[in-house]
């Protein structure tokens, strides 16, 4: 089963951890993420379009943080309701991890919840107790990045996608491929690589 993960700086974060994890569950999981990627952004990003033109049977959406603050509630369920159009253009199966953090953070989540009401989860919970960096607290330690990519892949075969416990299984390695992480099946080109986790 072939899992896409979209997300901003804090997605950037775990990638590694998330990535390892989807391998441990057996999945093949690819991680799109991008700093200051927000709703609206993703709709025309191209690695996001690409990602997504290879057919994911689950997407998680790990965005909404950004723009960080007040912006408008109106704006803001227009632009998740454009992507998730996109989004169930490919795929039913969807996801979403509310923001990880902001002054609005109630007020999105429940934007969200209005088109994902089930599969959806609070980033505040899954970051709960884990060390926070910066004047803003956004982001997260090294460490903490580590348990966050554990947290969410754990979650998301949990909630997401239940089957992908019992589906078939894919054995696969974890790759960066100028900044999108991808844990991959099918061997990649070696123009493509630009490292390797083990």
């Amino acid at each position: 089963m072939r899992w896409l993960f979209v997300g901003d700086s804090i997605t950037v974060g775990m990638t590694e951890s998330l990535g390892r994890r989807m391998l441990a569950h057996e999945q093949t999981a690819e991680v799109v993420s991008s700093v200051g990627l927000d709703v609206e952004g993703a709709i025309e990003n191209p690695l996001v379009l690409e990602a997504l033109g290879r057919r994911p049977r689950v997407v998680v959406v790990a965005l909404g943080t950004n723009p960080y603050g007040i912006t408008s509630s109106d704006r803001f369920r227009e632009a998740v309701r454009r992507f998730l159009t996109l989004v169930w253009s490919v795929t039913d199966v969807v996801g979403w991890v509310s923001p990880w953090a902001g002054t609005d953070h109630d007020q999105r989540q429940l934007i969200i919840r209005e088109f994902v009401p089930v599969r959806w989860a609070d980033g505040l919970l899954l970051g709960r107790g884990l060390d926070r960096v910066g004047e803003d607290r956004v982001h997260f330690t090294t460490s903490a990045y580590e348990a966050l990519g554990r947290r969410v892949a754990d979650w998301a075969v949990r909630v997401v996608e239940p089957r992908a416990l019992t589906g078939p299984r894919v054995a696969g390695k974890v790759i960066s491929v100028f900044g999108v992480a991808v844990a991959c099946a099918a061997p990649m080109t070696p123009e493509l690589i630009g490292g390797l986790w083990r």
